[in-house]
């Protein structure tokens, strides 16, 4: 409970109840105003010893955006996306919402609102989900970078998901099994030359196949690293900005809420 109440902040309001009131929503979770104050002055302290300046760690300009799929009392649906924005570094939450669908007109009207009052990252984290790269154009100049944990698991589904006339082609399916490695093995690079080089090379041999049907087997693959490669790796090409590339931060407090989803079943509104 101390360390929710140390990450928690809402609608940019700073308020002890508006504090106590987002614990209740989302943790179900009666706190009262002593415990949230003593806790808020222990964070600021900390923040104090090693030079950050609170401010900075409600500020958001680096943001990781993401989902989860639960189950919510007092909605229209049952079963809703919960859609957090939070600080990859402090933990901070900027808003954490309730919406029907994964789709632009459902998540961008939730930033759009969030915007008004004054959220405005420069950075934005997030999986490879269309809806992200709409939501970062609604911020100018705002540097979009995709999670690399999502883009390992998805080069890993091509693979698996390729024809079963594919895998039966040992040259053909030994030869992805390489690119998806040597695709991999680009997160451990440091030089951004390099990893550019190596990206061209790959996407040249799968153009290469012989045959019209391997080239065929291999386009999502292509298709994927073609559309994503400069997302993926901008942590690289602009180490300077200290820019976080995966969505672990989400995953932290998604779960920070598992315990007490797995005894109520379900997140209550108030």
């Amino acid at each position: 409970m101390r360390r929710a109440v140390g990450i928690f902040r809402v609608d940019g309001k700073t308020s002890l109840r508006a504090l106590q009131d987002c614990i209740r929503k989302i943790l179900c979770v009666d706190v009262s105003l002593g415990f949230i104050y003593k806790e808020l002055t222990r964070v600021s302290q900390i923040a104090e010893r090693i030079n950050l300046k609170v401010s900075s760690l409600v500020s958001l300009s680096h943001c990781v955006m993401d989902e989860v799929w639960i189950k919510v009392t007092k909605t229209k649906e049952a079963w809703n996306f919960g859609f957090l924005a939070a600080s990859p570094k402090s933990l901070f939450i900027s808003f954490f919402d309730y919406v029907a669908k994964r789709d632009e007109p459902s998540m961008g009207i939730k930033v759009l609102e969030h915007k008004e009052r004054g959220f405005n990252p420069s950075i934005l984290t997030s999986d490879l989900l269309s809806t992200y790269r709409a939501i970062a154009g609604y911020f100018s100049g705002c540097l979009h970078q995709f999670c690399t944990n999502h883009a390992r698991r998805i080069i890993a589904r091509i693979i698996r998901d390729l024809p079963l006339k594919a895998k039966k082609d040992k040259f053909f399916y030994s030869y992805m099994m390489r690119i998806k490695k040597r695709f991999n093995a680009l997160y451990e690079l440091e030089d951004a030359g390099e990893i550019n080089s190596q990206i061209g090379q790959i996407k040249r041999e799968l153009k290469l196949f012989y045959t019209r049907e391997r080239r065929e087997w291999a386009s999502p693959c292509l298709d994927f690293i073609e559309r994503n490669s400069k997302g993926l790796f901008l942590y690289k090409r602009l180490p300077e900005k200290e820019i976080e590339h995966t969505n672990n931060a989400a995953e932290i407090i998604f779960s920070l809420f598992k315990p007490q989803y797995k005894v109520m079943k379900e997140f209550q509104i108030p």
